[in-house]
């Protein structure tokens, strides 16, 4: 129950328990009422009263923290805190990144969306029509992580990037945007029925034939003994893989690889366990 008490002297005539004045006051304030009634505030310690409710007490929860940081306190109290991951401390708060912009009109950047012009030399068929990547970008899968992440802001949703590795451009897109990718550069229509060297998923070395008997058929390792070769029979139509996808056995890095149709890239990646990578870390010829 609220408790009144009348005193005969001091600075405040009558004091009041905290609920009936509101709730809880800061820590070594008290809540009074004067003469006429009027609650006002005062701080025993300090000597100090006002008529404005004192300041809320600072918060001692500690603040969010991002993944893999936690706080701590030094022997004199002062806190600080420390990622056990990266062996980072700091003084201040750390302050968890921000979440990568979503994908503007609702399309995606892949490395299947990604189409290739050719060697040094065929600059003429996309400068001044496409925007070209700087050099410093010289990968295809790298570029296209930038792309989705926003680190690389791209409005028109395709541009061009030369790969290091494979010594070719390629025509990258949003997946919206393919259609007015391909017609700025005078290409036909979408890649429909396509095959190229970045429609490709390592499957393993000589021994592991198992992953795709019966499920994929074998080129013939004497007509076609690598990635470049193999694909170019396909895309001229010396070949016709009626089911969209085969098997490739590379004679120079002794390691067989998938070949997909651009149509069939979904299907491919399901029946064979991994995502297509227009650059997969070893060399396809």
């Amino acid at each position: 129950s609220s408790r009144v008490l009348v005193r005969v002297c001091g600075p405040w005539p009558f004091e009041r328990g905290d609920e009936d004045v509101g709730g809880a006051v800061s820590a070594g304030w008290g809540a009074y009422q004067d003469a006429e009634g009027r609650t006002y505030y005062a701080n025993a310690t300090t000597g100090e009263s006002s008529y404005d409710p004192p300041a809320p007490p600072p918060s001692t929860e500690a603040p969010a923290l991002p993944d893999g940081w936690t706080a701590h306190q030094t022997e004199d109290g002062k806190m600080y805190y420390a990622n056990v991951s990266t062996g980072e401390t700091a003084w201040e708060p750390p302050v968890a990144a921000p979440p990568a912009p979503a994908p503007m009109g609702g399309g995606q950047w892949s490395v299947e969306c990604a189409y290739e012009l050719g060697g040094e030399g065929v600059e003429d068929t996309f400068q001044g029509r496409v925007l070209v990547l700087d050099r410093e970008h010289r990968s295809v899968a790298t570029t296209v992580d930038a792309l989705s992440a926003g680190t690389i802001s791209m409005d028109a949703g395709f541009c061009v990037v030369f790969s290091g590795s494979r010594q070719a451009y390629y025509l990258l897109w949003r997946s919206d945007k393919e259609a007015e990718a391909f017609a700025s550069l005078g290409l036909p229509g979408q890649l429909g029925e396509t095959w190229a060297t970045t429609q490709v998923i390592g499957l393993g070395p000589i021994g592991s034939e198992s992953t795709f008997d019966g499920r994929a058929a074998l080129m013939d390792k004497g007509l076609y003994s690598s990635v470049s070769v193999a694909v170019d029979a396909l895309q001229g139509g010396t070949i016709q893989v009626d089911m969209g996808y085969c098997v490739v056995f590379s004679e120079s890095q002794q390691y067989y690889f998938l070949l997909f149709r651009a149509d069939k890239a979904s299907e491919a990646a399901q029946l064979f366990g991994g995502y297509p990578r227009a650059e997969i870390g070893l060399p396809t010829s």
